[in-house]
């Protein structure tokens, strides 16, 4: 005879808690359970380990978008820092502009 669904299901939710939390096996059981809960409902074999390879996948992808963002923010940053040291050096050159400027005034109005 054999086990319902919901029986098997039960089962592993059982191993589960027999393992524990602080076992080797228990917490990636207890991720997987929802999958294979899933697939067995919809009268498919579990396939666990296609769930964990493409979220492997994905976060490989996403990890490598996420270097290629932060890649593209540091050249971003050290053109900003180029940019400020370029305002500072212009701000210098045109303070010292305006106190020559200041300068040739005050000598032409006291000549």
């Amino acid at each position: 005879m054999s086990m319902s669904k919901a029986a098997e299901i039960e089962i592993l939710e059982q191993a589960v808690d027999r393992l524990g939390m602080d076992s080797y096996c228990g917490p990636a059981l207890r991720e997987l359970i929802p999958s294979m809960e899933r697939d067995m409902r919809s009268d498919l074999c579990p396939t666990p380990m296609a769930d964990i390879v493409g979220a492997r996948v994905a976060l490989a992808e996403i990890i490598g978008l996420v270097g290629a963002e932060m890649a593209k923010l540091s050249k971003a940053n050290a053109a900003i820092m180029r940019a400020e040291s370029t305002i500072r050096y212009l701000e210098k050159q045109m303070a010292e502009i305006a106190d020559t400027a200041n300068g040739l005034a005050k000598m032409a109005g006291g000549a």
